[in-house]
């Protein structure tokens, strides 16, 4: 090895001891200027070669000025960083400053009149941020001559800042390292963004983890990048084995297939909400999903998939939508449900007309005056569920109030089958009723009204079979009447005892 190169070596060597805190006081070692050497036992000392530290300005070498052809004077660049608000710091090869700009003076308290040689980088930075020096910075150094990052620096008794550093080597004719640039930036205000980020992020990840509901980021290329605990118990898999993965490969295509469209529309830039129902022998399941488009600086990322099973929410609502619409004594239909059929049936049913029966039971008065209420009810009750075996499933039987019920035919409706029914209707009446032991009679009288579909809607129809069914109270009771058409039923009976 030749005394250059080893001198050099030797040099590089001391810097690091010297930043690493192994090496005499600063201002000691600025006088002995003779560096520690650094783990190499076996390498004999060899005299120091080193070229005396020069300032900044000198470093860089006079370049012309492409615009104006003019050189740029070494002055020009140490006005630069006389003004620079970054903190710029040349150290001798053992980090004694050999230079600082006001930037620095002004951060550290640096004054004046303070000799440079009194002070060493290694004062000014965290024990951490020494055995980051060692094992980071200096290797860098040594094979590349730059090394960027972040430092920790010690600005007084307990005050430690994060910095930025960006660390140069610059080297002698013989390659060896004789000093070193440094250039500081505060990135405390950075640092507590970057930390109230990632607490943030922190307290998402716990919730979303937390949540019943499944929770996933699906990426613009339809791939999972995130889901949560609830998602991996959903599909039994990890998320180990979810992650990278398309909905296809976790959820199936026929499943995917039911979510395409929604899917579509979130990666498209809309928020989209649904609903799944997945019927089984158990009864159906009802999954709410919600589709939100993520966007990163304005362009599609992906989506948020959240879903949640509603099924016990759905069945709640459907049993509350059940009693709101029916009558609580018979099961029937009450005025609010009978209404929405017939209004569904006006706009959705193929055929032209539309057929509606208005019955009232004849001489049901007597029965609550003989025999009670509760033997009213019952016999209303009875006559409730003949009415549903004399009309078909996909008809509509309601009790409006009182003893007056109606039936909604649907399918195809002409007047000739809706008296077939009504002559149903009258010889379900006239059967006798077997109510707590008691034989009841009664009979029941019915207009039938047929309407265009367009006309006909519930208070027409109900007008117009209310104006039958007073002609064939009229005509006698116990009978149907429908445009003129008045047939009495086999038999209009009174109770008896």
């Amino acid at each position: 090895m030749s005394a250059g190169l080893g001198a050099a070596t030797g040099c590089v060597n001391g810097w690091v001891a010297g930043w690493q805190g192994v090496t005499k006081e600063p201002a000691e070692t600025a006088k002995t200027a003779k560096p520690a050497k650094f783990d190499q036992p076996d390498q004999p000392d060899q005299p120091d070669q080193l070229t005396p530290p020069a300032p900044v300005s000198e470093l860089i070498q006079p370049t012309e000025s492409v615009a104006g052809k003019l050189p740029t004077k070494p002055n020009d660049l140490t006005e630069v960083l006389e003004h620079s608000a970054d903190c710029v710091i040349q150290t001798d090869a053992l980090g004694v400053i050999t230079y600082i700009n006001p930037a620095v003076r002004a951060l550290l308290g640096v004054a004046l009149e303070r000799p440079l040689g009194e002070l060493n980088f290694t004062d000014f930075v965290a024990a951490d941020t020494r055995l980051q020096i060692a094992t980071q910075v200096v290797p860098a150094l040594l094979s590349r001559g730059v090394w960027l990052g972040e430092i920790t620096v010690r600005l007084g008794p307990g005050r430690l800042l994060p910095f930025s550093l960006m660390a140069l080597a610059h080297r002698s004719a013989e390659g060896g390292a004789i000093r070193f640039s440094a250039v500081l930036r505060d990135i405390s205000a950075d640092v507590q963004v970057r930390l109230q980020t990632l607490r943030q992020n922190d307290i998402l990840s716990a919730i979303t983890q937390a949540l019943p509901a499944t929770v996933v980021i699906v990426d613009a290329g339809g791939r999972y990048c995130f889901v949560n605990a609830a998602f991996e118990r959903a599909v039994g898999i990890s998320a180990a084995q979810i992650l990278g993965r398309t909905a296809v490969d976790v959820l199936g295509a026929e499943e995917v297939a039911r979510r395409k469209p929604h899917m579509l529309k979130a990666l498209a830039g809309e928020a989209v909400d649904f609903v799944l129902d997945y019927p089984s022998e158990q009864g159906t399941t009802y999954l709410a999903l919600s589709c939100i488009p993520l966007k990163l600086n304005g362009v599609m990322d992906g989506f948020v998939g959240i879903s949640q099973d509603i099924t016990d929410q759905r069945r709640e609502q459907q049993r509350l939508a059940h009693l709101a619409e029916r009558d609580p004594l018979t099961g029937l239909l009450n005025r609010a449900g009978f209404e929405q059929r017939v209004e569904r049936q006006r706009w959705h049913s193929e055929s032209n007309e539309q057929a509606l029966l208005y019955i009232d039971l004849d001489h049901f008065k007597p029965v609550n005056d003989q025999f009670g209420h509760l033997a009213g009810d019952r016999l209303l009750q009875l006559f409730a569920h003949r009415l549903g075996d004399a009309v078909r499933s996909s008809d509509y039987v309601a009790r409006l109030g009182g003893d007056e019920f109606a039936i909604l035919l649907t399918g195809t409706c002409n007047i000739e089958a809706a008296e077939a029914v009504a002559t149903k209707v009258l010889a379900a009446a006239s059967e006798p009723f077997d109510v707590e032991g008691q034989t009841l009679r009664v009979s029941a009288s019915v207009g039938v009204a047929v309407m265009a579909q367009a006309d006909a809607s519930l208070r027409e129809l109900l007008a117009r079979a209310d104006r039958m069914l007073y002609q064939a109270k009229a005509a006698g009771r116990g009978r149907q009447f429908s445009h003129g058409l008045d047939v009495a039923s086999p038999e209009t009976l009174v109770p008896e005892p």
